[in-house]
């Protein structure tokens, strides 16, 4: 996967999966965590969310679909600088 390296010297993917729109239909619930499986599956692992997506439902939906696959791995982080 190619990357893009940020001005802080990180280095992120440049190919990701966004998440708005997620986690607003319960009905929806299940094919929207096998979609963000089959995307880690396929190696991609930059997801993009924001806390207004679904009213934290777009949270919700990924944190079940990486529970089994972040055990053992550093954690997701966040784009927000840090004071």
């Amino acid at each position: 996967m190619r990357t893009l390296e940020l001005p802080s010297g990180q280095l992120i993917p440049v190919l990701g999966m966004g998440t708005w729109q997620m986690g607003e239909n319960v009905k929806h619930r299940q094919s929207e965590i096998d979609a963000l499986r089959h995307g880690l599956d396929l190696g991609l692992s930059l997801i993009d969310t924001a806390e207004m997506y679904g009213e934290g439902g777009a949270e919700e939906v990924i944190s079940q679909a990486i529970a089994s696959r972040w055990q053992h791995r550093t954690p997701p982080k966040s784009k927000r600088k840090s004071k």
